[in-house]
């Protein structure tokens, strides 16, 4: 059950990245695998057996989530892009009450601060002019530009609030990148996607690595200061996928679509995060049991 859970908050992640303006890092913080998926990552050699039994059903549910999620949400952006849209911020706002709780005994200017220059960083995107390149002869600096785009986009995808696919789409990718995982199994376009998975993929692999040791020093260094820094990035994500909801067509069926989901992916969420809350204290306090039973004995 305990890998069927983590397999599960895998597909999330992996569907949150496959979304522009979607935080698959804000997914991974409102269902409690966060700081597990960083500590794994830069303990893979060091804690082999802890961190693959993690990585393994989480990576999983990210593969299913690409292979057989980009298709299907292609088909939903494309027909029903508001419900699903709407969806997903639900899933975010519902994590909002679970990560801003513990903070109200550390609220100070400086901590307030530090989440408005957070909130900033990520709004600020929304107001960089979004090209669309496509590629039909592939030349040296194609390649290097897919990595630099896999490079920058992990490490969105590990920063909560900051969508990757948006940074796909500010390079002018999105579409390429969209349109080459939805077809992965097409193996009529194998060398075509190839070229395209190839120096993504690259780029990905290398910024995880790096984001992840980044994140994990200042996570342990400075916690309240990034919580406060995780919450500022977290609200950001539900203004950028509002502002990318201003480019749909509303009618309206989507409107009350829109309305209905909303409130499913805050309920889903909010009582995820109670869960895991309730998880990690059971865990903590059986944790300190056996020390102190340790000690008696």
């Amino acid at each position: 059950m305990k890998y069927l859970i983590i397999l599960l908050k895998g597909i999330a992640f992996g569907i949150a990245n496959l979304i522009p303006g979607v935080s698959g890092g804000t997914i991974a913080v409102i269902t409690g695998v966060y700081e597990k998926l960083l500590y794994s990552i830069n303990n893979l050699f060091k804690d082999f057996k802890n961190s693959i039994k993690f990585l393994i059903p989480f990576g999983v549910g990210i593969l299913l989530a690409v292979v057989l999620g980009s298709k299907l949400f292609e088909l939903c952006l494309t027909h029903i892009p508001i419900p699903t849209t709407c969806l997903f911020m639900g899933f975010v706002l519902g994590g909002i009450p679970s990560l801003a709780k513990p903070l109200k005994k550390d609220i100070s200017v400086l901590n307030i601060i530090i989440a408005v220059i957070c909130f900033i960083l990520v709004t600020v995107f929304l107001f960089i002019d979004i090209k669309n390149n496509s590629i039909i002869d592939f030349q040296i600096k194609d390649y290097f530009i897919l990595f630099l785009c896999g490079l920058l986009a992990s490490v969105a995808m590990v920063l909560p609030g900051l969508s990757g696919m948006l940074i796909i789409m500010l390079f002018g990718y999105y579409d390429l990148i969209q349109s080459t995982l939805a077809n992965l199994t097409d193996f009529s376009l194998f060398v075509s996607n190839l070229k395209v998975i190839l120096p993504v993929g690259a780029g990905v692999v290398i910024g995880i690595f790096s984001a992840c040791k980044i994140f994990s020093i200042l996570l342990k260094k400075y916690p309240k200061q990034c919580s406060f820094a995780i919450v500022g990035f977290v609200i950001a994500s539900v203004i950028c996928i509002l502002f990318k909801m201003k480019d749909y067509n509303y009618s309206v069926p989507m409107i009350i679509g829109g309305i209905i989901m909303i409130p499913i992916g805050f309920i889903a969420t909010y009582y995820m995060s109670k869960f895991e809350n309730k998880r990690n204290e059971n865990e903590a306090l059986e944790q300190t049991n056996d020390g102190s039973n340790e000690i008696n004995e």
